[in-house]
């Protein structure tokens, strides 16, 4: 129910800003990878808190529309909505995390190379994203299946280059590295603590759109 609640919301955001600028744009899906470093933050009363290093890794795809793939005008505002699934490997191996997150990413390009063939661009990334799921703990410990949630807030910098073929079709590749931080929840025995996260990750995109009146000398 979250997951349909969340991209209703998203998808009907994306639909509004673009009836406004349906004139030319580029929509089409994008798969993507990161990595990263993050910290967890453990809020554990009449304790001092725990503060847990974790390498992150997150395959996902997703939905894209891009305001300006082609032509030769300087801006163009880049919109990604996706999913992807998250491995979350703590650095004294307690517990492994799995999950899964679901994102928004809103990106400002700024055209440096414009040609009819391609376009280099780099600009600012601001993003949210919602990440839950489950680890085990050891058994020793006598239980299983604790739930956690966490909500961030990123920002970043991005760089991208598309390669239109035709009139019709771009292929893109973006990559760049955001920071962010969140907060959430996580099951622990038989209580629910809170956390603080703080992380950095590095991450590439590779995209597929069709461009709808979206050419070099529009």
């Amino acid at each position: 129910m979250k997951e349909k609640i969340f991209y209703s919301a998203l998808f009907l955001t994306a639909i509004l800003f673009y009836t406004a600028n349906a004139y030319a744009f580029g929509i089409g899906a994008y798969f993507t990878a990161s990595t990263g470093s993050y910290e967890w933050e453990y809020n554990i009363d009449e304790q001092e808190d725990p503060i847990i290093d974790s390498g992150v890794r997150k395959p996902g795809f997703g939905f894209m529309l891009d305001t300006n793939l082609a032509r030769d005008q300087i801006y163009n505002y880049r919109l990604q909505v996706g999913y992807s699934k998250i491995t979350i490997d703590n650095d004294h191996n307690a517990y492994d995390l799995n999950g899964k997150e679901y994102h928004i990413y809103n990106t400002f390009g700024f055209g440096i190379i414009r040609e009819k063939f391609g376009r280099l661009w780099f600009g600012p990334q601001i993003g949210a994203g919602y990440i839950d799921g489950e680890y085990d703990m050891p058994s020793s410990l006598e239980y299983e299946g604790n739930y956690f949630w966490t909500l961030y807030f990123s920002t970043g910098f991005v760089a991208g280059f598309n390669y239109n073929l035709g009139d019709f079709f771009t292929l893109a590749v973006d990559g760049g590295i955001r920071v962010l931080a969140g907060f959430g929840t996580a099951d622990m025995a038989s209580s629910t603590i809170g956390v603080q996260v703080t992380g950095t990750e590095g991450f590439i995109n590779v995209c597929a759109l069709l461009r709808l009146n979206d050419n070099y000398g529009r």
